[in-house]
């Protein structure tokens, strides 16, 4: 199947799912239009099941995909830059520091909490697994994805305060992911050894890179855009920014997710874009492709499912997974909580919706599906990971709001008291 067939499908596919969510589901967007694709999957395999229907086209279509190279290298980058033109950069200026220790130190604790509790309870069980080998599901599993909350965060009454930190943590917490599932993804099939130091590098290369790279594109961009006052040229510019500032991140392997975030905010905080009024040209413009690809993304892996070899031993592991990557997630957040609260009082109550609005989606996804064929557990995981996936999109996605509204009481509680 050529290119332009690939597309055409996975654009009608993601207009349908799109529509079905706005006229009958009226879900946020990133849980509608995935329920609507991955239903799609399960009649397409019912029916190759039945012999009703030969799915292999289909099959071969999605095997067809490189869904890492499409997430990191194409829609993630567009995607983050859409949300910077309709996120309040303040905001995540004054975020700064809780933001800083959520994508980096938070997503390193995360993982390696998550990935010892994996080892204990999957060895507890009688299967051997190695630790090495349980560090690469934590460190795949620990990113929040940016997509996803923010497609959840806009339709959510979250308090500033929690909100700037959660979307702030998710659009910069890829590279300290990436650099960590590479490292023990390597160690886990080969011999190869890393120093602290090659880590430490790697690490800063891609994050300051990304930052470096951004700030650089963001300059340039915003004294471009003051040049003209043409709204289709402006349009123009931005859009050249994303393609060619994602080529150049990958060409000198820096994070491109990263420097589209910094570049995207200094280009929306310095034409007053991320204040301005939602009919900017601009700020339209990327309004509508955050709600096209948000759509294909969601799409893409709904029909991931057709790939996955299930079976049950590996459900349920990835059902014994979800509490341990809930805990862990709670544990990472707890001391940065328990300072916070001497200062200002938070309530627990914080703390859980923090837990619980980090959910997990695509970049997950496209982790686990990088993971090399020479690793016996490549299966098993994947199917961990969509199950993991599908928890946290449908179930923390859907209970978010019990949740806002517990938090919000628990907080009127304790002003009252003070």
């Amino acid at each position: 199947m050529d290119l332009f067939a690939v597309m055409a499908i996975v654009l009608v596919l993601a207009a349908a799912a799109a529509y079905a969510n706005d006229r009958f589901l009226k879900l946020p967007s990133a849980i509608g239009v995935m329920l609507a694709a991955a239903g799609f999957s399960l009649v397409l395999l019912l029916l190759d099941a039945m012999g009703a229907l030969d799915d292999t086209w289909a099959v071969e279509m999605i095997r067809g995909i490189d869904f890492k190279e499409v997430v990191f290298k194409g829609l993630l980058c567009f995607l983050l830059f859409a949300a910077t033109m309709q996120t309040d950069s303040d905001l995540l200026t004054r975020a700064r520091w809780p933001i800083l220790y959520l994508s980096t130190v938070g997503v390193a604790l995360s993982a390696l909490i998550c990935g010892t509790l994996m080892w204990w309870i999957i060895n507890a069980l009688g299967v051997p697994l190695p630790w090495i080998a349980a560090m690469v599901f934590g460190a795949l599993i620990a990113p929040t994805d940016p997509v996803a909350i923010t497609s959840i965060m806009r339709r959510s009454s979250v308090r500033p305060e929690v909100k700037s930190p959660i979307i702030g943590e998710s659009m910069f917490n890829d590279a300290a992911a990436i650099v960590l599932f590479y490292l023990v993804a390597n160690l886990s099939v080969t011999d190869a050894s890393f120093s602290a130091t090659n880590v430490a590098l790697m690490f800063l290369w891609q994050l300051v890179g990304g930052v470096a790279l951004g700030a650089m594109l963001g300059w340039l961009g915003q004294y471009v855009l003051s040049t003209t006052a043409d709204s289709s040229v402006s349009v123009l510019i931005t859009i050249g920014l994303v393609f060619g500032g994602s080529a150049i991140a990958d060409t000198i392997h820096v994070s491109g997710p990263t420097a589209m975030v910094v570049g995207g905010l200094i280009v929306a905080a310095r034409r007053g874009l991320d204040s301005a009024d939602r009919s900017h040209p601009v700020v339209n413009f990327w309004s509508v492709i955050d709600v096209a690809l948000n759509a294909v993304l969601f799409v893409l892996i709904g029909l991931e499912l057709l790939l996955v070899v299930f079976k049950w031993p590996y459900f349920f592991g990835g059902l014994i997974m979800i509490p341990v990557v809930v805990l862990a997630r709670y544990l990472s957040l707890f001391l940065p909580w328990l300072s916070l609260k001497r200062q200002t009082g938070l309530p627990h109550s914080t703390l859980l919706l923090m837990t619980w609005i980090g959910l997990r989606g695509g970049v997950s996804i496209a982790l686990a599906l990088t993971i090399s064929p020479k690793a016996d557990f490549r299966e098993g995981f994947i199917v961990m990971t969509f199950v993991v996936v599908i928890f946290s999109l449908f179930v923390q996605g859907f209970t978010l709001p019990s949740m806002v509204d517990h938090d919000k009481r628990q907080m009127r509680r304790h002003e009252a008291r003070t």
